[in-house]
């Protein structure tokens, strides 16, 4: 027989909105340890733990407030190889993040929201500035030959994700200032 494993309630609600058709939480859980396995290995002795505590045997609970929080130029001067952020936090809304991927996407999202971009105002170059876009109203580059990870954000507005984690804070960065943002309305908390 195999164990039983008891999660609070709104983790495995949150568990069952992934699992569609034939997929069960088990599944989920399972390809969640093998993204784990594949990207950081058996070695966990180079992850953050402080923010993570043991609440009973078979429950974790992640404290909020000990996360740090960044501006995006601090975050420019710092090693994010193995950062993951945990929020942004725009205006001093906190909206929660998986990754670096859906930071960039949940920003993006929250300037369409909020009116500040709009079809009218792509594409937006990458930080780079140079034939690669990271806002586009299609999922191409300016060269088609150009590869990318592209994710619709809403109904003609998408978004490459295909970088790294100090490219994507470049990325932030350099769409704030091309829609006429400071840069200090966002904090990334880690």
């Amino acid at each position: 027989m195999a164990p039983v494993i008891r999660i609070p309630d709104n983790l495995y609600k949150r568990l069952e909105t992934k699992a569609k058709g034939f997929v069960t939480p088990a599944n989920i859980i399972e390809e969640l340890l093998e993204f784990w396995e594949n990207n950081n290995g058996d070695d966990y002795s180079h992850q953050k733990v402080s923010g993570i505590t043991l609440s009973d045997p078979a429950t974790y609970k992640i404290e909020e407030d000990d996360h740090k929080e960044y501006r995006l130029a601090a975050l420019q001067q710092e090693d994010l190889t193995k950062s993951r952020p945990f929020a942004i936090i725009i205006e001093d809304k906190k909206i929660r993040t998986n990754n670096w991927s859906d930071a960039c996407l949940k920003l993006v999202d929250w300037l369409v929201q909020n009116d500040h971009l709009s079809n009218k105002d792509l594409p937006i170059l990458n930080a780079a500035g140079r034939d690669k876009y990271f806002i586009n109203s299609k999922p191409v580059h300016s060269l088609a030959s150009m590869d990318g990870e592209w994710k619709e954000v809403s109904e003609n507005i998408w978004i490459d994700v295909k970088y790294n984690a100090k490219y994507h804070v470049r990325n932030m960065t350099t769409t704030l200032k091309a829609l006429g943002l400071s840069e200090s309305i966002l904090k990334i908390q880690l």
